[in-house]
């Protein structure tokens, strides 16, 4: 029981963080896909080593979006999500948010579709990955529906979860059982590094156990994969 105590005593006081006023930072970015983002109210980072110093800095979770200009549904997402006020304002105050693209940067994007791929099995673009400090995989899909999207009911009836529902699940997770999800995450990432190491096919096995090991604790939308549109998909 002691230990019990120890352990949510240390989940709280790392979750307290540091409060810190973000600044969209994307007119550093040479990438037009990126810079097309500069005037969302999401104050969104750079992938840089000053954002994630923040990350460490203010120990909060980063949520990677990864994109590129002649992908559909990141624009429909930008429009639904990242333009809205509500959104951004539980990016701007518990996240780190970072912009990317994949063009720029395929091989940070090879990374995290592995994962997605993994624990989701299916992948495509726009790619939203939840990140320990550490970078280390926690949570990711593709697109999720805005706010106040339609999309619940043209791409999948009642219950498809919202992307602000997903951000605010995770922000309550990182805050009440962040040690977990740290130990989780650094669980899954030896599993992929492993079978990376020896090549190959992921097996049904891996995929299967890395799912379940996910869905069992932070999956916030229930199996909600199944019911997201078609995207453009890793060839």
């Amino acid at each position: 029981m002691a230990s019990l105590s120890k352990r949510q005593a240390t989940d709280s006081a790392i979750a307290t963080g540091t409060s810190h006023e973000l600044v969209n930072r994307l007119n550093q970015s040479k990438s037009p896909y990126v810079r097309g983002h500069m005037n969302n109210p999401v104050a969104w980072q750079i992938w840089d080593a000053e954002a994630i110093a923040l990350a460490k800095k203010l120990n909060r979770m980063v949520f990677l979006s990864i994109g590129y200009s002649a992908c559909h549904w990141c624009h429909v997402m930008e429009k639904e999500s990242f333009m809205s006020p509500e959104v951004a304002a539980i990016l701007n105050k518990a996240f780190i948010p970072i912009k990317l693209d994949r063009e720029e940067r395929p091989d940070i994007d090879d990374v995290y579709m592995n994962y997605v791929q993994a624990t989701t099995g299916s992948g495509g673009w726009p790619l939203n990955v939840f990140l320990t400090p550490d970078l280390e995989p926690v949570f990711g899909g593709t697109y999720w529906p805005g706010p106040h999207s339609s999309a619940s009911s043209t791409l999948g009836g009642e219950g498809q979860v919202t992307f602000i529902e997903i951000l605010e699940k995770l922000r309550d997770v990182w805050q009440t059982q962040q040690l977990r999800c740290c130990e989780s995450a650094k669980d899954i990432t030896r599993q992929l590094q492993e079978f990376a190491e020896e090549g190959g096919d992921l097996e049904v096995e891996l995929l299967e156990e890395a799912y379940k090991h996910f869905a069992s604790r932070y999956d916030p939308v229930n199996g909600g994969f199944s019911r997201a549109p078609k995207f453009p998909t890793p060839g």
